[in-house]
């Protein structure tokens, strides 16, 4: 009780402090203006319009006169757009800039594994606010960076409301590039089923999906309101061979290098440093076996990209209730409950094999074939001359291999996220109040399945002499080779909790010639809880190829309080003043107090000016604090600049290179400082447009260093790595690189700035329907960074950077026709040209490899061709209780542009839809 009562009495000091703050400005407001006060709207026409609670304030009032930016869509928009989930949703507002995908993850490195999150204006996805009717949910429990997108309950929708404003005083001064709110029925009555089936032209990737929705009750009438909603889809996977433009990743065309080394049928290296540099087997039907193998430098390098998936096969399940329960005209009682279920399927290219532990977090040692072994090959190619020599017999040779006879790499995660909301709501004394605790988890789990192996089984067996790895193998040692794989091996599991208490008040205090002063004040005491680890057999070094997780194991107290007074300055002038003040009970974090000001203009009946400043407050995530180290690679292929002079020396082949990552306890919170003005210009004819331009700086910015980065500069690589001691055979040289060092880090400044444009015109044409025409957009004028410590800042605008591209301009443009029982609609999804990533460049030198910075001589790196596409949707309703709808994603079919990009797939666009055309039906049928 003592504990409770100190909590209290530290909650309503600065809640005192800011309430007094704000309501004073109010004060000093209205009397330095009396010239301009008018009567406000009487008593009784205010009391003909419900004023609700909108975005980005705790006041309730009319939706028209918000002072800051929302977009807001509907659930009828939500249908036409195509969209199943909350992830294709997001992916479609131009304000979303390098957002997480599900899809994406599914490569070698899974710091968030099966992730999907949001990116409002491209400055993290922890520093955009996922909301569930207006209250916070657990991170992902992997890396606890943001809430996963496949939690949301699409079924349960009525509309989603983007604040593009950040730092909300109400939400949280985290929100830096914004707050999504994912806002559900409240008072549905009625039944209604759907289903829906869609496949692409060209195979792969096909969905089906089938929900229910039920609602009882008249809140009004009744005093009580149940609904409830049901949502599964299953997707198939897509695989990239599926796909002209991602087929391969061998692109000599573009001057990128080959991928991999590692290749089936297997290389040969010298079992010393010496040359020769040794190459592709020639002989035991040992040639390169294209698709999947092909000669190049000299070696035979492995096509892993046509052997991976696109999209992961995976089966959503989402299911939403919600009760309200009036217990007097003035008070309601509530409950949430939301559960949801990802269980996904992530297949990549069959695993590497180069060298292997015989005991756990052993000495690895090299694989080899023994030089008396029946399968030794008589002849390579050596990849320095391109000749074709002897292979010398007095000795083993090292070996590089792909397991293809294996088959793909597969992991499986089963994902669920599990939410419980009880509060009431209502009014007492003219303040309407709200009180609600919230209990949210995610929990995460992942399992090894086929194509993963113990080296301590598998590298003795090749060792043995007994695999041929340049042909076929007998059906006896191919068991052989399938008993040392893992068989649902445990690899990591997650929890991430967030428990939390929190209530807000509002009331009209006083009139004023102008109108009412409005005061809102509320706070929340949230505990977040992380545990995420990876199993004892994953960490071992046994099982090969897999990628090291930090482990973390922690909690914190959060503990906030806010306030908001809205003042009409005058009749057409008002302003709103928000402060929230956050504590952290951990770290180097400590507590924050930001402002909001926020100020609406409306010189005549069809103008809004609109204008906002405030600062912002970002913690760490409970991972960027307190992950152990761990060990993982780089996510691109590289040669060591410092000791590979002409690419020769063991090692000195491109290939993905060691990192150390880990938490850092010292690390400070994020801050930073928004502007947004902006203005809504009404004129008539059903038109309307809206122009925000937007300002965002961040100090602190919590990132690891860029591998990319160390990768290309001497001076960085020099200083963030550890090495193995010096080769004797190259005494000249450095040592080869044992890790590079990319800790969580305060790294500098980031700044972002642009517009915002919407536009939206409704034609009444009598007999022939309506035409409504809608454009949003976000063009970006400003997006530059510091990549480490007191470093230049780096522009990225326009550019492709951080494993994603900054296009100057992306908008939607719709067009919807409404006409008797039918509805057509076309839309528009475009970005501009960007410029390509960074090229590999093929020297004179066979198997010689570098890369160079954009600006070097010589060096130029090319643009991403604009893109664009249609979408089509048609309705009909002509039915008694169906509606029937067809669509059509990428009418023609578009494919991505081609493109250096990094990462684990190469040679197209990955910003865009890669996908190709998708048809689609559905039909709802409502009960009645």
């Amino acid at each position: 009780m003592k504990k409770q009562n100190d909590l209290q009495s530290m909650a309503m000091r600065p809640m005192a402090k800011s309430v007094r703050i704000a309501l004073g400005l109010a004060t000093m407001m209205s009397c330095t203006l009396p010239a301009f006060a008018q009567t406000s709207t009487p008593p009784e026409e205010a009391t003909k319009t419900q004023r609700v609670e909108v975005t980005g304030t705790s006041i309730k009032r009319l939706a028209l006169e918000t002072s800051l930016p929302v977009q807001i869509i509907t659930r009828e928009a939500i249908e036409k757009t195509g969209a199943t989930t909350a992830e294709q949703l997001m992916a479609q507002i131009s304000a979303n800039v390098g957002s997480i995908e599900e899809k994406s993850q599914n490569t070698d490195t899974q710091k968030n594994s099966g992730f999907s999150g949001a990116n409002l204006r491209g400055l993290g996805v922890s520093s955009t606010l996922v909301l569930l009717n207006g209250r916070r949910m657990a991170n992902y429990a992997f890396g606890g960076q943001g809430v996963d997108l496949s939690s949301i309950p699409m079924a349960a929708l009525e509309r989603v409301e983007i604040l593009k404003d950040g730092a909300s005083a109400t939400y949280g001064a985290d929100a830096v590039g914004g707050v999504i709110n994912f806002i559900t029925r409240k008072d549905y009555q009625g039944a209604q089923i759907s289903a829906r089936a869609g496949g692409y032209e060209e195979g792969g990737g096909n969905r089906k999906q089938v929900s229910a929705s039920a609602g009882l009750g008249n809140i009004e009438t009744d005093r009580f309101n149940v609904f409830g909603s049901v949502q599964i889809q299953k997707t198939a996977q897509l695989r990239a061979v599926q796909r002209e433009w991602s087929k391969t990743a061998l692109h000599p065309e573009l001057g990128t290098s080959g991928p991999s080394t590692t290749s089936w049928p297997a290389n040969l290296f010298p079992t010393t440093s010496a040359s020769p540099v040794y190459g592709s087997a020639t002989t035991n039907d040992g040639k390169c076996t294209p698709p999947y193998s092909v000669l190049f430098d000299g070696f035979c390098q492995f096509d892993y990209q046509a052997t991976a998936d696109l999209i992961p096969e995976s089966t959503k399940l989402n299911s939403f209730a919600r009760a309200v329960f009036a217990i007097t005209p003035n008070h309601r009682l509530f409950a949430e409950a939301a559960y949801s279920k990802n269980e996904a399927y992530y297949r990549i290219s069959p695993a590497t094999f180069t060298s292997y532990r015989l005991t756990a977090n052993g000495p690895r040692t090299a694989l080899f074939y023994p030089k008396d072994g029946p399968f030794f090959p008589k002849t390579y190619v050596d990849a320095k001359t391109g000749v074709v020599t002897k292979t010398p017999t007095d000795k083993n040779v090292f070996v590089s291999v792909r397991l293809l006879p294996l088959g793909q790499r597969e992991r499986v995660q089963d994902t669920s996220q599990e939410r419980f909301v009880i509060g009431s709501e209502g009014e007492i004394a003219g303040w309407d109040y709200s009180l609600a605790w919230n209990h949210s988890v995610s929990n995460t789990t992942e399992q090894y399945n086929n194509g993963f192996v113990y080296g301590s089984k598998l590298g003795p067996l090749i060792t043995s002499g007994v695999v041929n790895l340049w042909g076929e193998n007998t059906p006896e040692v191919m068991k052989l080779m399938e008993d040392t794989q893992a068989k649902k091996v445990a690899g990591r599991t997650g929890r991430a909790t967030s428990d939390s208490v929190g209530g807000s008040a509002s009331k009209e205090l006083f009139q004023l010639p102008a109108g009412q002063v409005a005061v809102a004040v509320g706070f929340e005491l949230r505990r977040e809880k992380l545990s995420d680890t990876q199993s004892a057999e994953a960490k071992s070094g046994l099982l090969n190829n897999i990628t090291s997780s930090p482990d973390t194991v922690t909690s914190r107290e959060v503990k906030a309080l806010y306030s908001e007074v809205h003042v009409p300055i005058t009749k057409t002038l008002e302003a709103d003043l928000a402060v929230r003040y956050d504590s952290y009970d951990s770290g180097n974090i400590g507590s924050s107090t930001n402002p909001k000001l926020s100020i609406r203009w409306q010189p005549i009946k069809e103008v809004v000016v609109r204008a906002s400043a405030g600062t912002g407050f970002r913690a760490p995530s409970l991972a960027d604090v307190s992950a152990s180290p761990s060990n993982a690679s780089t996510s691109n292929f590289y040669t060591d600049p410092l000791r590979c002079v002409n690419n020769v020396g063991p090692g000195c082949k491109p290939g993905p290179i060691p990192i150390l990552l880990g938490g850092n306890p010292f690390l400070k919170p994020e801050t930073s400082k928004q502007f947004a003005l902006g203005a809504v210009v009404a004129p008539g004819y059903g038109v309307t447009v809206s122009v925000d331009y937007w300002n965002i700086k961040k100090e602190d910015v919590i990132s690891a260093l860029s591998e990319t980065l160390i990768a290309s500069n001497f001076a960085y690589l020099t200083k963030y790595t550890t090495r193995f001691p010096t080769d004797p055979a190259f005494p000249n040289m450095p040592g080869q690189i044992e890790n590079i060092l990319l800790p969580m880090d305060n790294q500098g400044k980031r700044n972002v700035a642009g517009f915002d444009l919407g536009v939206s015109h409704r034609l009444n044409l009598d007999e022939f329907g309506q035409l409504r025409t809608s454009l949003s957009g976000t063009y970006l004028t400003k997006t530059e960074e510091q990549l480490v410590k007191d470093g230049p800042m780096m522009n990225n605008l326009g550019i492709y950077a951080n494993l994603y591209p900054t296009p100057r301009w992306k908008h939607q443009l719709s067009f919807d026709w409404s006409i008797a029982k039918w509805n057509l609609g076309v839309t528009n999804k475009f970005q501009s040209k960007y410029q390509d990533a960074l090229a590999y460049i093929i020297t004179p030198t066979p198997g010689a490899a570098v890369v160079k910075p954009v600006g070097t001589p010589g060096y130029a790196a090319k643009d991403v061709a604009a893109y664009s596409t249609y979408d089509l949707f048609v309705g009909y309703t002509g039915f008694d209780k169906v509606r029937l709808n067809v669509g059509v994603i990428n009418l023609f079919n578009k494919a991505p542009n081609v493109s250096n990009q990094t990462g684990y797939f190469r040679g197209f666009d990955q910003s865009v839809d890669a996908t190709g055309r998708y048809v689609y039906a559905s039909m709802t049928y409502t009960f009645k």
